[in-house]
């Protein structure tokens, strides 16, 4: 199974987010010549390491020692000291995945990754792999109902899912969307909104709703949108069409709808920053026409704040399960 040449070893980073927790990584790291590799350490996050070639040991906190030769599998879990020793003339050479906070807990929570059991032997009767292979089956057979009861049980707090529908096989949750609506809160009161406050934006300032509308009116269609997009070298078309801008008042907060075939990089922003200067007075309605004709970024308004965003609503068109065929809405 590991005999063979390998390839030169290789590190793949890509990073989401700032903290280290978060992170995602995935490549092959050549350790030999190394005595020592972990010494009483904790990983920000979840490691799963092959050990393709080498000899070595994993020992944990508490003074457990479990044997590394090729084809064990050993973890790294956020928080749990431990150290890998390495055998220097064994040529160690490894394959890792390194997954953020939120993926190991929700592995943890299929009993996929479990601090207990720091390292196995992959073998035809047990490993990981059959455990994720058996999670896989057991999703693929359960009904429209179990697997929803399952979804709901394991995903985090912050995810919820509300149904499941059978898609096609080419389907893709963004290259076949037709359609999204964004909603902006802003909090137009100088009464504080403690409760929702991570979720509106806070401007006390009194705002000209009727003005804000006629300006969107005027957004609507189907525009080339340069000047609302952030992204100053981008080579694609930046021709948009926008369905409808709708700006309403309910008591203290002034929503704004946004609904159109896509959107360009903080296009939605930018509307709603130019939309506001509107309605605080500092832009006339009626110039709309030109900041779209100048298709120049420093033309509109300001990039509105991320803390009042919504992505409310993505449209799909309808689709076969098994042929594929589109019926559009």
């Amino acid at each position: 199974m590991f005999s063979g040449n390998f390839p030169e070893p290789f590190i793949v980073f890509r990073t989401i987010g700032a903290p280290a927790g978060e992170r995602f990584g995935v490549g092959v790291m050549d350790k030999s010549g190394l005595s020592s590799d972990y010494t009483n350490r904790a990983h920000p996050g979840y490691v799963l390491v092959l050990l393709l070639r080498g000899r070595g040991v994993y020992r944990t906190a508490e003074g457990d020692a479990f044997a590394l030769e090729p084809g064990s599998v050993f973890q790294r879990f956020r928080g749990v000291p431990h150290t890998t020793e390495v055998d220097p003339s064994s040529n160690w050479l490894e394959c890792f995945i390194e997954l953020g906070e939120s993926v190991a807990a929700l592995l943890a929570n299929y009993a996929l990754a479990d601090p207990a059991e720091p390292v196995r032997r992959i073998s035809p009767v047990s490993s990981l792999v059959d455990r994720f292979t058996g999670l896989g089956e057991s999703f693929r057979t359960a009904s429209d109902a179990e697997l929803l009861r399952q979804l709901r049980a394991r995903l985090p707090g912050d995810i919820g899912v509300l149904t499941l529908e059978e898609a096609a096989p080419r389907f893709h949750a963004r290259l076949s969307c037709r359609g999204k609506t964004y909603v902006y809160r802003v909090w137009n009161s100088d009464t504080p909104n403690v409760f929702e406050r991570r979720y509106v934006y806070a401007l006390p300032q009194p705002l000209d709703t009727a003005a804000m509308q006629r300006a969107a009116a005027l957004l609507c269609g189907r525009h080339d949108y340069t000047s609302f997009c952030a992204n100053r070298h981008m080579k694609k078309s930046a021709v948009r069409t926008v369905d409808a801008i709708t700006v309403e008042r309910l008591g203290d907060e002034v929503r704004l709808s946004f609904s159109g075939e896509g959107f360009l990089y903080h296009m939605v922003r930018i509307l709603t920053g130019t939309l506001l200067e509107v309605g605080l007075g500092q832009r006339d309605a009626g110039t709309m026409a030109d900041i779209l004709a100048a298709r120049d970024r420093a033309a509109a308004g300001p990039t509105a704040p991320a803390r009042g965003l919504i992505l409310w609503e993505t449209r799909y068109a309808h689709t076969h399960p098994e042929t594929g065929e589109e019926k559009r809405e």
